[in-house]
C-alpha cells in the first residue's frame, strides 16, 4: 500500500520539477521583461519616426529644402529599424519606402519648383496611422472621398453640356485623395481593398466617358457610383477583422508546455492526497473479492 501512495507522490514531484524547469527555460529564451523592453523601444522608435515625418511635411509646406533633406535622412535611417519592430503589411512598407525615395530624389534634383509636398504628406499620414491605427488622420479622408463620390453623382445629373467636365473634376479629386491615403491603407488594411477601389474608379470613369446613351447606361452609372461609395467605405473600415491590428508587435503568449505540466502536477497531487486519506482510514484493509 505504501508503494501505491509513493508512486503518485513521486510522479507529482517529478512533474512539478519539470514544470518549473520548463518555465525557467522558456523565460531564459524570451524573458517577459525583455519583451516589454522591446515593445517600449519599438514605441519610442515609432514616435521618433512620426515626429520626423511630421517635421518633413511641415518643411515641405514651407518649401524649406535644407530642413526637408535633414528629416528625410532621419527617415531613411529609421525605416530599416522600424520594419523589424513594427507590424505592417508588405505593400505598406513598399509604399512608404517609395514615398521616402521620391522626396529624397526631388530634393536632390535641380528641378524648380520641387514637387515634394505630396509624397511628404503620404509619409506623414502613414506614420501617423501606424502610431494611431484606430484614430489616425487618414481616417478623416473617408468623409472627404464620399463627398467626392457625391459630387460625381450630382454632376451626372447636370445638363449634358456641363456633365462631363464636372464629373471628371470630381473623379480627379477622388483619385488624388486615394493617392494620399493609399500608404496608410496599404499598411493597415488588406491589399485587395485599395486594388478594388482603383478598379471601381477606372470602371466608373469608363462609364462616365461613354455618356448617357440610353436608360440602361444611366442605370449602370448609378450602380457604379453606389459601388464606388461602398468601396471607399470598405477601404477605411476594419469590421471584417475581429481584432484591430496593433501597430506595435504584441508580446508572445505564455508557454503552453509549462501550463500542461502544472495542470498535470495538480491532478496527480489530488489523486495522491485521496489515496493517502483512504490509506489512513483503512491502512490494513483487504478489498473483498466480488
Amino acid at each position: 500500500m505504501r508503494t501505491r501512495i509513493a508512486i503518485p507522490i513521486l510522479l507529482c514531484i517529478a512533474m512539478m520539477l519539470g514544470s518549473v524547469s520548463a518555465t525557467w527555460a522558456y523565460a531564459g529564451e524570451q524573458p517577459l521583461g525583455a519583451r516589454q523592453v522591446q515593445a517600449a523601444d519599438a514605441e519610442v522608435l515609432m514616435r521618433r519616426f512620426e515626429e520626423a515625418a511630421h517635421s518633413l511635411y511641415t518643411a515641405s509646406y514651407a518649401d524649406n529644402r535644407q530642413a526637408g533633406y535633414k528629416y528625410v535622412q532621419q527617415l531613411e535611417r529609421l525605416l530599416p529599424q522600424l520594419e523589424t519592430g513594427i507590424e505592417g503589411r508588405p505593400a505598406g512598407w513598399s509604399k512608404l519606402q517609395q514615398s521616402i525615395q521620391a522626396v529624397s530624389d526631388e530634393l536632390l534634383s535641380k528641378r524648380q519648383p520641387v514637387e515634394w509636398m505630396a509624397p511628404s504628406a503620404r509619409i506623414h499620414l502613414t506614420a501617423d496611422a501606424m502610431l494611431r491605427p484606430a484614430s489616425g488622420l487618414w481616417m478623416q479622408y473617408e468623409r472627404v472621398m464620399l463627398e467626392d463620390v457625391s459630387r460625381v453623382r450630382k454632376a451626372w445629373k447636370r445638363p449634358y453640356e456641363e456633365r462631363a467636365d464636372a464629373a471628371r473634376a470630381a473623379m480627379d479629386n477622388l483619385s488624388a485623395h486615394l493617392a494620399l491615403v493609399e500608404g496608410p491603407a496599404s499598411m493597415l488594411r488588406p491589399e485587395g481593398r485599395t486594388a478594388e477601389l482603383h478598379e471601381r474608379i477606372r470602371y466608373t470613369n469608363v462609364l462616365l466617358s461613354a455618356g448617357p446613351r440610353d436608360q440602361a447606361q444611366a442605370g449602370r452609372v448609378d450602380e457604379a457610383l453606389t459601388q464606388l461609395g461602398a468601396a471607399v467605405s470598405r477601404l477605411f473600415t476594419d469590421k471584417p477583422q475581429s481584432v484591430e491590428e496593433p501597430a506595435l508587435a504584441p508580446p508572445a503568449s505564455a508557454n503552453p508546455v509549462s501550463w500542461t505540466l502544472l495542470l498535470g502536477a495538480f491532478i496527480m497531487a489530488v489523486l495522491a492526497y485521496k489515496s493517502w486519506r483512504k490509506y489512513k482510514q483503512q491502512p490494513y484493509g483487504i478489498k473483498p473479492l466480488p
